[in-house]
């Protein structure tokens, strides 16, 4: 990292160089992007955690319909 010393009174600053690059630092673009694709990555999994309940919610519906039939038929058949 490029910088320098900036005195102001009794304290002393360091500061970073204008235009200086900073060894890993990320471009703002690259930034987004990077958020960008997480924040897609993250309503892809959502996505998949509310199909997986939908079916789970469709299995106990099912469930429940064929014990109200069997209850409907039994009584049907007195």
């Amino acid at each position: 990292m490029v910088s320098k010393y900036i005195k102001a009174g009794n304290a002393v600053y360091n500061a970073v160089k204008p235009l200086a690059t900073n060894l890993g630092a990320k471009s703002v673009t690259k930034m987004k992007e990077l958020a960008s694709k997480a924040k897609l990555e993250a309503a892809k999994f959502d996505l998949k955690q509310t199909k997986v309940k939908l079916a789970k919610t469709f299995e106990k519906s099912d469930k429940e319909l064929a014990k109200l039939k069997e209850t409907i038929n039994k009584r049907r058949n007195r």
